[in-house]
């Protein structure tokens, strides 16, 4: 078998293009050869040697972390849930010296038309391609072939080795209507459990109420159904809809527990599980297309995933986030910050370590050359992650993209520019589509453009940070400013504000305003600084960010609320009540000014401008160590 991996640990060229769908997903994993009770298993790991999971995305990883782990174990596996992968494993079917196949495989390896490799063993054949029927794990024995089994996998919970070894270098294709075939063909009488079978009374209990209800009717003409046929045709419909899966419906249908009623005694009578199967391949094939019928997902069926921060407590993974200020406020300069520490793996500004990947960057207002380079540049990004979106291209020519219609495109971007971490949209009002065709100021026009881009967002996992602008008067609640309908805000999982600090134009203020997933409800604040870049006509300087020490207590309305003399505050009218009352008589130390407004829940900030509007001033008491006291105008004389 050829190497896939040099000897440094890095990828090597021989992983065929094919695999490509595979490379761009986050379900990575590296396996060993292990005894495990008395049997050579393949024993699957996390990188630092903790066991992975087939079922626990946190225990998965990027295929470039696995490549570069895989010298030190046995081979890389992909876990297939929630991927859209599908395979057939055929084992015993290749002769490891001569290379012969068995004329079974061979044939499905024809008919499934998608790409095929050698497994790690060398007498395996593994078929892999899209599947997204209902889920399916089954071993199956092929009959007059020297042992050959098949082991087939569609939404399965498992995972699978890969080895680049190509037999037949083919893109990935559907191999859907195959996997149905192939279980309905063989003899599903020889069937090799791949677990326990479940005991009748077990299946009864975890059957739906409805389905119970129709497995109990009996009689040639049952009920409303004109006959037994009906009725079972009805209940292998009904089954799909609620998410049976193939093995859960053969169960129910041969369950000993509704023995001379109408369904069982019906599958009995046609020939048994062969049957069902031939039944189940129909009505897969007759239900309707996925966008004309609802989709329907039992809890039981979605193994739990804890949040996939990018930014742990702010932004997730699989979420959109909002960023929305006044213009002038450096929203996108933020935005390059972020794609700067994520495109290095940088320290994020709470001390957080950023994951290391690409970032796409659609950007409608700044030029690529002479703005975006430059910044990214001077914020240290690494410009081989960074990849822009100038347009999307029909039939040759170039237009603007468009959410409405180019979701799709973006999600095959993410897979072709592999390793994504982060999706920047600025603004997002920009790409709403033709002007007329849709209304920003309508939520159900806004949502349904979103809901598509976060679907996305979930299925490539990726973060999505959109960026709005504020309107420049009305609401005192932050989140009603935002550009648009409601929906810009309501939609996202979390949005931020970027305000100007009234009394401190070079201070800008990173504030929650609604944060659905995270903890934390403190803000930042940074200050924008020029750097210099480039020599001789390219000379110039461009802004970056230095981010400050310590949380922002101040709300995002209390920001867009400030004045500067604190007259519109009310975080500041509640500190200036304050102070008024405790410096009524004299002046007070600072420090028990600012434990009561502590205690009065009142923000350092509101404080600060309150202070300023009373023209309070702070004198310091002579010597080290000396204590500063506040006064109200004319108290001086008092201190």
């Amino acid at each position: 078998m050829p190497k896939r991996f040099t000897a440094s640990g890095e990828p090597s060229k021989a992983l065929p293009d094919a695999l490509a769908p595979l490379t761009a997903q986050p379900h990575w994993l590296v396996w060993k050869f292990r005894k495990v009770k008395g049997k050579i298993t393949k024993v699957p790991y996390q990188t630092h040697g903790a066991k992975a999971s087939s079922t626990d995305p946190s225990t998965w990883i990027d295929y470039d972390a696995a490549a570069r782990a895989a010298s030190n174990y046995d081979g890389v596996g992909f876990a297939l849930l929630n991927s859209k992968i599908a395979a057939f494993d055929i084992d015993d079917c290749r002769h490891a010296d001569t290379g012969d196949i068995e004329p079974w495989a061979l044939g499905l390896v024809d008919r499934a038309g998608s790409y095929a490799e050698i497994t790690p063993s060398g007498t395996g054949l593994r078929i892999l391609g899209y599947g997204t029927g209902p889920k399916v794990h089954r071993k199956l024995a092929v009959p007059n072939a020297n042992g050959t089994t098949v082991e087939v996998y569609r939404q399965a919970e498992r995972y699978i080795t890969v080895t680049g070894n190509v037999y037949r270098d083919t893109p990935l294709v559907d191999i859907d209507e195959h996997i149905d075939a192939v279980m309905s063909e063989l003899d599903v009488e020889k069937e090799i459990e791949s677990s326990p079978k479940k005991k009748s009374s077990g299946n009864k209990k975890k059957l739906p109420q409805e389905l119970r209800n129709m497995l109990y009717l009996q009689g040639e003409r049952p009920a409303d159904y004109v006959s037994r046929s009906e009725l079972c045709w009805a209940f292998m419909n009904r089954c799909l809809r609620l998410g049976l899966d193939h093995d859960e419906i053969i169960t129910a249908c041969l369950d000993t527990a509704f023995s001379g009623k109408s369904i069982f005694e019906h599958v009995k009578q046609e020939g048994g599980r062969r049957y069902v199967a031939t039944q189940i391949r129909k009505a897969i094939r007759k239900a309707p297309k996925g966008e004309d019928d609802l989709v329907l997902v039992r809890v039981s069926d979605v193994p739990f995933e804890p949040y996939d921060w990018i930014w742990k407590e702010r932004i997730a993974r699989k979420k959109l986030t909002m960023f929305a200020g006044m213009p002038d406020v450096n929203k996108s300069t933020l935005a390059l910050d972020l794609t700067a520490r994520i495109t290095k793996g940088g320290v994020l500004p709470d001390g957080q370590r950023a994951p290391l990947g690409n970032v796409i960057i659609l950007s409608a207002e700044d030029d690529v050359a002479d703005t975006l380079r430059p910044r990214l540049e001077v914020a240290g990004a690494d410009l081989d992650r960074c990849t822009v979106i100038k347009a999307s291209k029909d039939k040759g020519k170039q237009r603007n993209f468009d959410l409405s219609t180019d979701i799709d495109r973006l999600r095959r971007a993410i897979e072709t520019v592999g390793d994504v971490v982060l999706v920047i949209i600025d603004p997002v009002s920009a790409y709403m589509g033709k002007p007329g065709k849709l209304d920003s100021y309508r939520s159900t026009d806004v949502r349904g453009i979103l809901a598509p881009l976060m679907q996305m967002a979930a299925d490539t996992r990726v973060a999505v940070v959109g960026i709005d602008h504020l309107s420049k008067s009305g609401s005192s609640q932050a989140l009603l400013r935002l550009l648009g309908s409601v929906a810009f805000a309501a939609a996202p999982r979390a949005v931020y504000i970027i305000a100007r600090d009234e009394e401190d134009k070079d201070r800008r203020l990173f504030l929650p305003a609604k944060t659905n997933i995270g903890k934390i409800r403190t803000g930042l604040s940074f200050r924008i600084k020029e750097k210099l870049y480039g020599d001789g006509p390219t000379f110039g300087s461009y802004p970056m960010i230095e981010w400050e020490n310590g949380d922002v207590t101040m709300t995002a309305d209390e920001a867009l609320d400030q004045k500067p003399d604190g007259r519109r505050s009310k975080g500041a009218e509640a500190a200036k009540a304050l102070i008024l009352t405790m410096l009524k008589e004299k002046p007070r130390l600072q420090k028990e000014i600012e434990e009561q407004a502590s205690k009065h829940s009142i923000s350092d900030q509101s404080l600060k401008t309150a202070k300023k509007a009373l023209s309070v001033t702070s004198t310091k008491e002579q010597g080290v160590g000396g204590r500063w006291w506040w006064s109200l105008p004319g108290q001086e004389a008092m201190l």
